[in-house]
């Protein structure tokens, strides 16, 4: 099974505002892509309509019913599996710079990924489901029907603005806001994260992120070390892995595309590290998941 990127591209259910990095999640875009796996390279949230459906998040299932909100960070993979045949479901994919440039919460934003990481799915009351509705409608018509009037892309960017402090109302009593500012390494912790999740294929080296973040290798995996107890390395590694794991249960890529994919030196070197890190050679780690 082929697994695609998406997240902010183009296509015929996809509106894209380019300036804001916002696309259009619609419910024909999400049954016909989400029938193969796809990678996120976007925040996702999705809102359940009606009827019920099953996905499946990096290999988890996940069951959606209405006034369901999915959200699901950057780097993640997206399968649909099940839906019944009145099933509904939009939203929204939302990239990283946009949610730091469109709000002005810092801290709400990185609590917002954490959140989602832990908590897939969130049911929401109807009047919060109202407004998320609403703001899709309406969001989803200007982005269908850009005009050449100066003032339309202003007028588009305050409505998106907007959404997003409703969508933080909506989801301000689950999500716990850090006390106090964060420290210098604090934000170095988060976008050298966020850096690993949108850095597709992923860099394996230390010096890779460090030299983008304008630190040394061993600032920063002290830095991880104090954040949440694991060094740079073991992060990198984890991430990695996940990569190379959802490439792997696509039994259409060949071993060699993998490699190429993921930016491995050879085919043998990619063997040695997935028998190091998974206790099999790739092959068998595939048959087991036959």
């Amino acid at each position: 099974m082929k697994t695609h990127q998406t997240g902010l591209n183009e296509s015929q259910e996809a509106f894209f505002l380019r300036q804001s990095k916002i696309s259009i999640i619609s419910n024909t875009q999400l049954l016909e892509e989400a029938s193969a796996r796809i990678q996120l390279h976007a925040f996702t949230s999705l809102l359940c309509i009606q009827g019920e459906g099953t996905l499946s998040l990096n290999n988890c299932e996940v069951k959606l019913q209405p006034n369901d909100l999915f959200l699901c960070a950057a780097g993640n993979v997206l399968e649909r599996k099940e839906v019944s045949d009145d099933f509904c479901c939009y939203g929204f994919y939302l990239s990283s710079h946009f949610l730091e440039t469109i709000h002005n919460i810092p801290s709400y934003i990185w609590n917002l990924k954490a959140y989602a990481s832990a908590h897939s799915v969130t049911r929401i009351s109807e009047e919060n489901a109202r407004v998320y509705r609403e703001y899709y409608n309406l969001i989803r018509s200007k982005l269908e029907n850009q005009q050449d009037a100066a003032n339309c892309q202003i007028v588009t960017n305050l409505l998106i603005q907007a959404f997003m402090y409703e969508f933080h109302d909506i989801l301000a009593s689950h999500i716990e806001m850090s006390p106090g500012k964060f420290t210098s390494g604090d934000y170095l912790f988060k976008q050298f994260v966020e850096l690993l999740i949108e850095s597709y294929p992923k860099p394996r080296m230390i010096g890779d992120y460090a030299n983008k973040l304008h630190v040394t290798p061993k600032y920063l995996s002290m830095v991880c070390k104090q954040s949440c107890g694991e060094g740079a390395s073991v992060l990198i590694n984890r991430y990695v892995l996940n990569d190379v794991k959802n490439l792997l249960l696509c039994p259409d890529k060949s071993i060699k595309e993998i490699v190429n994919e993921l930016g491995f030196p050879s085919v043998s070197y990619f063997g040695k590290y997935v028998k190091n890190n998974l206790g099999v050679s790739p092959r068998d780690y595939r048959k087991q998941l036959e």
